[in-house]
Protein backbone atom coordinates (compact mmCIF):
# COMPACT_ATOMS: atom_id res chain seq x y z
CA UNK A 1 0.00 0.00 0.00
CA UNK A 2 1.26 3.38 -0.63
CA UNK A 3 -1.10 5.57 1.27
CA UNK A 4 -2.06 6.98 -2.44
CA UNK A 5 -5.80 8.28 -2.96
CA UNK A 6 -8.31 5.64 -3.83
CA UNK A 7 -11.29 7.33 -3.97
CA UNK A 8 -14.38 9.71 -1.53
CA UNK A 9 -17.91 9.82 -1.04
CA UNK A 10 -20.35 12.72 0.37
CA UNK A 11 -20.88 16.19 -0.38
CA UNK A 12 -22.16 18.74 2.13
CA UNK A 13 -25.98 18.70 2.66
CA UNK A 14 -28.17 17.55 5.13
CA UNK A 15 -29.55 14.55 2.76
CA UNK A 16 -29.11 11.26 3.83
CA UNK A 17 -25.34 9.98 2.97
CA UNK A 18 -24.20 13.35 2.42
CA UNK A 19 -22.05 15.27 5.57
CA UNK A 20 -22.01 18.59 6.79
CA UNK A 21 -18.43 18.64 8.66
CA UNK A 22 -18.00 14.83 8.70
CA UNK A 23 -15.40 14.65 12.00
CA UNK A 24 -14.59 10.96 12.72
CA UNK A 25 -14.93 7.35 11.71
CA UNK A 26 -14.97 4.45 12.88
CA UNK A 27 -15.06 0.26 11.50
CA UNK A 28 -17.53 -2.19 12.66
CA UNK A 29 -16.90 -5.82 13.22
CA UNK A 30 -18.43 -6.42 9.45
CA UNK A 31 -16.57 -3.81 7.86
CA UNK A 32 -19.19 -1.75 8.47
CA UNK A 33 -18.19 2.12 8.09
CA UNK A 34 -19.69 4.42 10.23
CA UNK A 35 -19.11 8.55 10.29
CA UNK A 36 -19.88 11.25 12.52
CA UNK A 37 -21.90 13.99 11.15
CA UNK A 38 -21.31 16.91 13.17
CA UNK A 39 -23.12 19.66 12.23
CA UNK A 40 -25.89 17.30 11.26
CA UNK A 41 -25.49 15.72 14.85
CA UNK A 42 -25.83 12.14 13.48
CA UNK A 43 -24.05 9.27 12.79
CA UNK A 44 -24.14 7.52 9.62
CA UNK A 45 -23.42 3.75 8.53
CA UNK A 46 -21.88 2.81 4.95
CA UNK A 47 -20.52 -0.16 3.51
CA UNK A 48 -17.08 -0.21 2.46
CA UNK A 49 -18.20 0.39 -1.12
CA UNK A 50 -19.53 3.83 0.61
CA UNK A 51 -23.40 2.58 -0.29
CA UNK A 52 -25.21 4.51 2.61
CA UNK A 53 -27.32 1.42 4.92
CA UNK A 54 -28.76 3.85 7.96
CA UNK A 55 -28.58 7.01 10.23
CA UNK A 56 -29.37 7.62 13.48
CA UNK A 57 -29.56 11.13 15.70
CA UNK A 58 -31.28 14.62 15.92
CA UNK A 59 -30.16 17.43 17.45
CA UNK A 60 -31.13 17.69 21.03
CA UNK A 61 -30.06 16.45 24.12
CA UNK A 62 -32.58 13.26 25.02
CA UNK A 63 -31.34 10.05 24.95
CA UNK A 64 -30.15 9.06 20.96
CA UNK A 65 -29.80 12.66 20.51
CA UNK A 66 -26.84 14.16 19.76
CA UNK A 67 -25.66 17.73 20.08
CA UNK A 68 -22.21 18.14 18.44
CA UNK A 69 -21.35 14.58 18.40
CA UNK A 70 -17.37 14.12 17.79
CA UNK A 71 -15.65 10.95 18.80
CA UNK A 72 -16.56 7.21 17.75
CA UNK A 73 -15.33 4.05 18.79
CA UNK A 74 -16.60 0.10 18.45
CA UNK A 75 -16.14 -2.00 20.74
CA UNK A 76 -15.62 -5.72 20.70
CA UNK A 77 -19.34 -6.47 20.98
CA UNK A 78 -20.30 -4.14 17.58
CA UNK A 79 -21.39 -1.84 20.09
CA UNK A 80 -20.63 1.69 18.59
CA UNK A 81 -19.75 4.88 21.32
CA UNK A 82 -20.25 8.27 20.54
CA UNK A 83 -18.67 11.45 22.87
CA UNK A 84 -20.91 14.66 22.21
CA UNK A 85 -18.91 17.44 22.51
CA UNK A 86 -22.10 20.01 23.77
CA UNK A 87 -24.35 17.04 25.93
CA UNK A 88 -21.33 16.40 27.48
CA UNK A 89 -21.79 12.62 27.38
CA UNK A 90 -21.02 10.07 26.04
CA UNK A 91 -23.80 7.41 24.58
CA UNK A 92 -24.05 4.17 24.00
CA UNK A 93 -25.90 2.02 20.79
CA UNK A 94 -26.06 -1.18 19.01
CA UNK A 95 -24.54 -1.81 15.28
CA UNK A 96 -27.27 -0.74 13.73
CA UNK A 97 -28.18 2.35 15.93
CA UNK A 98 -30.62 1.21 18.48
CA UNK A 99 -29.88 3.14 22.35
CA UNK A 100 -28.25 1.29 24.58
CA UNK A 101 -27.63 3.89 27.58
CA UNK A 102 -25.44 6.79 28.13
CA UNK A 103 -23.47 8.14 30.90
CA UNK A 104 -21.55 11.59 31.96
CA UNK A 105 -22.81 14.93 32.78
CA UNK A 106 -21.54 18.51 32.29
CA UNK A 107 -18.67 19.34 34.92
CA UNK A 108 -14.87 18.07 36.25
CA UNK A 109 -16.39 15.67 38.98
CA UNK A 110 -16.04 11.67 38.86
CA UNK A 111 -19.24 11.33 36.27
CA UNK A 112 -18.69 14.65 34.52
CA UNK A 113 -17.31 15.79 31.19
CA UNK A 114 -16.43 18.64 29.76
CA UNK A 115 -15.76 18.77 26.01
CA UNK A 116 -15.30 14.92 25.42
CA UNK A 117 -13.49 15.00 22.49
CA UNK A 118 -13.09 11.25 21.89
CA UNK A 119 -13.53 7.94 22.99
CA UNK A 120 -11.81 4.90 22.60
CA UNK A 121 -12.66 1.01 23.73
CA UNK A 122 -10.14 -1.24 25.49
CA UNK A 123 -10.07 -4.82 24.67
CA UNK A 124 -10.67 -5.80 27.73
CA UNK A 125 -14.09 -4.00 27.25
CA UNK A 126 -13.36 -0.85 29.40
CA UNK A 127 -14.14 2.32 27.68
CA UNK A 128 -11.74 5.63 27.33
CA UNK A 129 -12.77 9.33 26.71
CA UNK A 130 -10.41 12.20 26.37
CA UNK A 131 -12.26 15.02 28.49
CA UNK A 132 -11.00 17.85 26.82
CA UNK A 133 -11.68 20.92 28.77
CA UNK A 134 -10.78 18.87 31.95
CA UNK A 135 -7.28 17.89 30.82
CA UNK A 136 -7.74 14.19 31.60
CA UNK A 137 -8.65 10.86 30.48
CA UNK A 138 -11.60 9.03 32.18
CA UNK A 139 -11.90 5.27 31.96
CA UNK A 140 -15.28 3.45 32.98
CA UNK A 141 -16.36 -0.29 33.32
CA UNK A 142 -17.46 -1.85 30.92
CA UNK A 143 -20.35 -3.28 32.97
CA UNK A 144 -23.80 -1.00 33.14
CA UNK A 145 -23.74 -1.50 36.83
CA UNK A 146 -20.40 -1.20 38.77
CA UNK A 147 -21.35 -2.11 41.75
CA UNK A 148 -22.62 -5.83 40.37
CA UNK A 149 -19.09 -6.36 39.64
CA UNK A 150 -17.66 -4.88 43.66
CA UNK A 151 -16.17 -2.30 41.82
CA UNK A 152 -18.40 1.03 43.01
CA UNK A 153 -21.10 3.10 42.03
CA UNK A 154 -22.65 3.42 38.59
CA UNK A 155 -20.80 2.94 35.19
CA UNK A 156 -18.53 6.12 35.34
CA UNK A 157 -15.97 6.47 35.91
CA UNK A 158 -13.56 3.49 36.93
CA UNK A 159 -10.69 6.07 36.91
CA UNK A 160 -9.34 9.08 35.85
CA UNK A 161 -6.02 9.68 34.25
CA UNK A 162 -4.94 13.60 34.53
CA UNK A 163 -1.38 14.71 34.22
CA UNK A 164 -0.31 16.63 36.62
CA UNK A 165 1.22 20.30 35.85
CA UNK A 166 4.81 20.53 36.33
Amino acid sequence: MTGSYVWAWGTNDAATGQFHAPVNVAIGKEDQVYGVDYLNHRVQEFTVHGDFVRSWGTQGSDSGQFNLPFGIAVGATGHVYIAEVANARIQEFTAIGAFVRTWGSFGAGNGQLNTPGDVAVARNGFVNVADGANDRVCESSRYEHESDRGMGQGPWPRRSLRRDAA
